[in-house]
């Protein structure tokens, strides 16, 4: 196995007989279902007829008895239907931030003969990722190579590139990314994604050339969305790019995005990292809706930029308002308290 040097599997099976035709048909029925819940783990196994067996794990889920699933299959002939069962026990550890639990049970179910679908990598990439584990996420690449799904589903690819990137591994993202693009499996997400990569490494330059060459494209397939903003409007605020800044402000405004707050936010954020203070106000009065971020980033830039009086005037209409107050609030607040010698807030 090739997750077993990482992850080595830590579970023992006991056979046992099958349920008793009566007590299946019990399990078998939603208005009784919960009555299965009277029964031990080690009760629980199939039946030698696979949609009674598909019943008895549908119940299980259904009411949220996740361990009663992962014995069942311990004990059901691999089948590709039942691969659903297994990938819902992987989602859900991932979704806990149980992500090493997510790979055991990824490992154990491969020891146990069942074979991953489409469905099962992203889950188990993403837990990689998340542990920024690259030698059991390229492991897991390799694995999704020989099944057959790299370079041919995007939305495997498309988690392998984001576990490359959180692993720190750009090159081999970029490698992947451009292979996508050479056989045309890409999506928006996949560019996104290399671009998102790029910005949290820094590597500002690149991520605006990127973005430029995906606009630049004229695929009407392929857009660039709020998320694109989102992603790299932060690096031309870092960079001080206040050109290419204004430029996706245009796009935005074209494409309709500037109503998403997020979108909304970033563009605040830039205006005013690069010291356009008045363009930050204007982008923040006609937004129709705002959170703390959009005063935030407002009341930090004029505080970063020497605009006190303007700082602790929108503070304070952030507290006529109600507007919940922050950590970030507080600190540009507080800044231009010091620069006007007063003592407190």
């Amino acid at each position: 196995m090739l997750l077993s040097l990482t992850f080595p599997p830590k579970y023992r099976h006991r056979t046992t007989t099958a349920l008793p035709p009566l007590l299946l048909k019990l399990c078998f029925s939603p208005s009784t279902a919960h009555q299965c819940h009277s029964l031990s783990a080690e009760e629980l196994t199939f039946p030698t007829d696979p949609d009674a067996t598909a019943r008895l794990l549908s119940n299980c889920l259904s009411s949220d008895r996740h361990s009663d699933v992962l014995s069942i299959l311990r004990r059901t002939p691999p089948c590709r239907a039942a691969v659903f069962y297994w990938n819902n026990l992987i989602k859900r550890s991932v979704s806990l931030q149980d992500q090493r639990n997510a790979l055991h049970l990824f490992d154990e179910m491969r020891s146990l003969k069942w074979i991953p679908d489409e469905y099962t990598y992203p889950y188990v990439l993403k837990a990689c990722g998340d542990l920024s584990v690259l030698v059991t996420g390229a492991s897991v690449h390799g694995l999704a190579l020989i099944s057959g799904f790299t370079n041919s589903n995007v939305f495997v690819d498309n988690a392998t590139i984001a576990m490359y990137g959180r692993c720190g591994a750009n090159d081999k993202a970029r490698q992947l990314f451009d292979e996508m693009l050479k056989r045309g499996v890409f999506d928006t997400i996949s560019w996104n994604s290399i671009i998102s990569i790029y910005v949290q490494s820094g590597d500002f330059r690149r991520a605006l050339r990127m973005f430029e060459e995906m606009v630049s494209r004229g695929d009407i397939m392929l857009r660039a969305d709020a998320v694109s903003l989102v992603n790299v409007l932060p690096a031309c605020a870092s960079a001080k790019f206040w050109r290419s800044g204004m430029e996706m402000h245009g796009y935005a405004i074209r494409r309709g995005l500037l109503e998403d707050v997020f979108v909304g936010n970033a563009i605040v954020d830039m205006y005013a990292k690069c010291g356009l203070m008045d363009g930050a106000k204007n982008v923040f009065d006609r937004m129709e809706m705002k959170d703390v971020v959009s005063w935030n980033a407002l009341v930090t830039g004029y505080s970063q930029f020497g605009k006190f009086d303007d700082a602790l005037g929108l503070f304070e209409r952030m507290r006529e308002k109600g507007i919940e107050l922050n950590v970030v609030t507080w600190s540009a607040v507080i800044a231009g308290y010091a620069q006007r010698g007063l003592g407190s807030v």
